[in-house]
């Protein structure tokens, strides 16, 4: 079938929003997000800083749409996860996921969940953080089943079990992510890092039949 021309038009609209967000997420990782410009943006891909207004508002607006990127390359890498039967296994597995993510994709990351730019995108455009939420909610359901199975110690609210586990998985890694692991073998930082977010999963009831 050949495609049409609204398709195309639409096809050459996302490969040059791609090519803006592929040489922003560099850009923002080589000279930081505070220096990068629109200007330095268009630059770097060989076009005025004008064709940038063309796909996007501003640099706030670059930077969310990475944010959102990133979370969607979270929730895939989730969806596997949840074919583990064992919810409290599953947790574990989901935080070493998390953990894995941060290390591999630090820009990614410090854009998702550190980076202040992409709270005052998501305050200005109500609703539009769906794929956070979706990823949030992988675990969520988790922490609901944990606690369905009489698994979960100190709350049977799946909403602060779940807050309480992203909270604790986050600080481990943004203390990597910003390099406040100093007192840690270097050697040794990521096992520790690996070891130390699964650590709160120890704190659930075992299984029924366990000894």
């Amino acid at each position: 079938m050949t495609m049409g021309s609204e398709q195309r038009r639409e096809r050459d609209r996302q490969e040059m929003r791609d090519t803006i967000l592929r040489a922003a997420i560099k850009l923002f990782a080589e000279e930081s997000f505070e220096k990068v410009t629109m200007r330095r943006i268009a630059e770097a891909i060989d076009y005025t800083p004008g064709t940038l207004y063309w796909y996007f508002k501003d640099k706030d607006e670059i930077v969310f749409a990475l944010h959102q990127r990133g979370f969607e390359m979270l929730f895939a890498r989730q969806q596997p996860v949840m074919a583990i039967a064992d919810p409290v296994e599953r947790l574990r597995t989901l935080a070493e996921i998390y953990i894995d993510f941060a290390l591999e994709n630090p820009q990614y990351y410090d854009l998702m969940f550190i980076n202040s730019a992409t709270g005052r995108c998501i305050e200005r455009d109500e609703g539009s953080w769906r794929a956070g939420e979706a990823a949030f909610g992988v675990l969520k359901e988790t922490c609901r089943q944990v606690i369905a199975a009489g698994r979960m110690r100190g709350t049977d609210d799946p909403e602060v079990a779940a807050y309480a586990c992203w909270a604790a998985v986050h600080g481990i890694a943004s203390l990597r992510i910003r390099n406040r692991c100093g007192m840690l073998p270097e050697q040794d930082r990521d096992r520790i890092l690996r070891e130390a977010a699964t650590l709160y999963t120890q704190l659930t009831r075992p299984a029924p039949d366990s000894p």
